[in-house]
């Protein structure tokens, strides 16, 4: 009786915890890749996913906050990743798969500092950089 009522905890909680961790594909289109020129912010190493924050203008000229979201932060460390890297305003250009519904939004594939044309990944180990 004990091991059929184990199992059935166990059987209920499974669903949910599959359904914790969304999928990528829900609400950026990974077939599509944008640049967008601007002003960095800010990099957040948090969980469960790192943010980079960078200001640029939009089709009517207006200043606009985008985000930026990739891995964990523990990830990002690993491979290099610190906010010393960047300078607030320093002008970056990110590339990302864009948020479906149009929002400032992107899922990170790459940043390129204008400064020194140094290129970050959050896919493969980085460099030391410091800001110029």
């Amino acid at each position: 009786m004990k091991r059929a009522i184990i199992l059935t905890i166990a059987a209920l909680a499974i669903p949910q915890f599959s359904q914790a961790h969304h999928s990528t594909n829900l609400y950026v289109d990974v077939s599509k890749k944008v640049s967008v020129t601007g002003e960095f912010d800010s990099l957040k190493l948090v969980n469960p996913h790192a943010l980079l924050m960078f200001w640029a203008p939009n089709a009517k000229g207006e200043r606009v906050l985008w985000s930026v979201e990739t891995h964990a932060a523990g990830n990002m460390i690993r491979l290099g990743w610190r906010p010393q890297m960047f300078k607030r305003g320093e002008k970056i250009t990110v590339t990302g798969n864009p948020s479906r519904n149009g929002s400032p939004y992107l899922n990170l594939v790459e940043v390129v500092f204008a400064s020194d044309g140094y290129h970050l990944s959050p896919q493969k180990a980085n460099k030391a950089r410091k800001p110029t």
